[in-house]
């Protein structure tokens, strides 16, 4: 593992797996992405500048209050934000309700135990386990600014697809597809005690995760221990919390033989979950984060690794049906599951790479122009620059980290899978040359495409009309 005395320092936990703890105001962006993000290792990053954020100074009453005290500025929160809502989990029942935030804030301020007092008899009971997950902050409230993407993580191609207007708004649009407005920016909010239990994140994801307000307890698990962590019967359920005495160690018997990581995460630190690691998460004290789903070419592998696995189960489930149907009505068919199941269909699956295709290539052009231009020329603002500075480190380290490379095999990979999809490929995008193998081929499946249309067509046709 990267190692540096003066930048880090790490962390032991008690199965003998290590998390480097770095001091971000001392090592740059570019090292965090080489020997973190691209290694896919987590990492906690401390003194980012999480403090001079606007969520640290308003949402906090401060650090200096008695332990007792609850020091979230609940008013601030239910003044700026209140009428939006968000899910709320039930941590004991495990239901979920949609609350507003103001609703959830206001009952949760109304068990907080009082120090106004000093009689126990003032004190009451603690709120209810329920925890805010997945509140679109950024999304809601984009003109508020209540924080700062991390450097190392500002290439993110999930959210540049879901929120820039030559993304997905677009596709939906050519395409008459419904858009919502949607990201993977969230706020989780919850009293001491609430958890997420374990899981990997969504389509193999990265995710950053900041404590704005109180502790968090994280167990990590990498990807060569996730076989040991499924019911011994049902192969699908995972267990929910591998601490001791909070499984049923005869259904889960491997769950004692996986190593992880265990920490601590501080208020103000950052951690970053690679792509793959299952993880559980628990409050420590009332807890307000900020998280991001986000991806790019480090982690592309792992992201069409689990889309593969999807469609292979969407078929799986319907294999029954396959012979009643022709094989287009059977794409189509598992094409609209998968797309209710996860999210996504393998027609956006397709034009989301060759969205993140255009723009590496833009970026690529704008890199050479920019050598071009002479430096003695260039006048900027002291803030122009520093943004600009931000932006050629993104890209500079997304041109040399191996993302083309992986994205255009993941891009072969689609087309072999799924050659009706080559129809999302815009001659303005890319050159289908550059990334298409000999043996991807569309026409069979344009041919059996177009008997299907012409049987359709026809008013003697046999075929029943089969909605999917």
């Amino acid at each position: 593992m990267y190692h540096d005395e003066n930048s880090m320092t790490s962390i032991t936990s008690s199965k003998t797996l290590t998390i480097a703890r770095i001091d971000a105001s001392i090592t740059s962006s570019n090292e965090i992405e080489s020997n973190f993000v691209l290694q896919n290792l987590p990492v906690i990053l401390f003194n980012a500048k999480v403090d001079t954020w606007r969520a640290s100074k308003d949402w906090h009453l401060g650090s200096n209050l008695p332990e007792e005290v609850n020091r979230i500025n609940f008013q601030h929160l239910i003044e700026h934000f209140g009428e939006m809502t968000a899910p709320v989990y039930n941590c004991k029942s495990g239901h979920c309700i949609t609350l507003s935030v103001a609703d959830f804030l206001q009952t949760w301020q109304k068990y907080t135990t009082s120090t106004t007092s000093s009689t126990a008899s003032s004190k009451v009971r603690g709120p209810p386990l329920r925890y805010m997950k997945d509140w679109h902050l950024v999304r809601d409230f984009p003109e508020y600014h209540a924080y700062d993407t991390p450097e190392p993580f500002v290439t993110d191609w999930l959210n540049d697809w879901w929120t820039l207007p030559d993304g997905r708004k677009l596709w939906a649009t050519t395409n008459n597809i419904e858009h919502n407005n949607n990201d993977y920016r969230f706020c989780y909010m919850g009293c001491k005690g609430t958890y997420t239990g374990l899981h990997h994140d969504v389509m193999n994801s990265f995710s950053w995760s900041t404590n704005i307000i109180g502790r968090k307890l994280w167990r990590l698990f990498p990807p060569s221990e996730t076989h040991k962590l499924y019911h011994i019967q049902f192969k699908d359920q995972l267990v929910e919390d591998t601490r001791n005495n909070m499984y049923d160690a005869k259904n889960f018997p491997n769950v004692k033989q996986a190593i992880y990581i265990e920490y601590i995460q501080q208020e103000g630190e950052i951690m970053f979950v690679p792509s793959g690691w299952h993880h559980h998460v628990h409050n420590l004290d009332d807890c307000i984060s900020i998280n991001h789903n986000w991806l790019n070419g480090c982690c592309i592998n792992n992201v069409w690794e689990y889309i593969e696995e999807k469609w292979k189960a969407t078929k799986a489930v319907i294999s029954h049906l396959e012979e009643a149907m022709d094989e287009i009505e059977f794409v189509e068919c598992c094409s609209k599951i998968m797309g209710a199941d996860s999210g996504l269909t393998p027609n956006e699956v397709v034009a989301m790479l060759m969205f993140w295709k255009k723009r590496l290539m833009t970026r690529k052009d704008q890199n050479e122009n920019e050598k071009d231009v002479n430096e003695s020329d260039v006048k900027a603002t002291a803030a122009t620059a520093a943004t600009a500075a931000t932006a050629v480190t993104a890209t500079a380290t997304e041109l040399h980290d191996g993302s083309e490379e992986r994205l255009n095999c993941v891009i072969e990979r689609c087309l072999e899978l799924w050659p009706w999809t080559i129809k999302e490929m815009k001659p303005d995008n890319v050159n289908l040359n550059s990334i298409q193998s000999d043996n991807v081929t569309n026409d069979s499946f344009v041919a059996k495409k177009t008997k299907k249309d012409n049987k359709s067509n026809n008013p003697d046709s046999d075929i029943l009309d089969r909605t999917t």
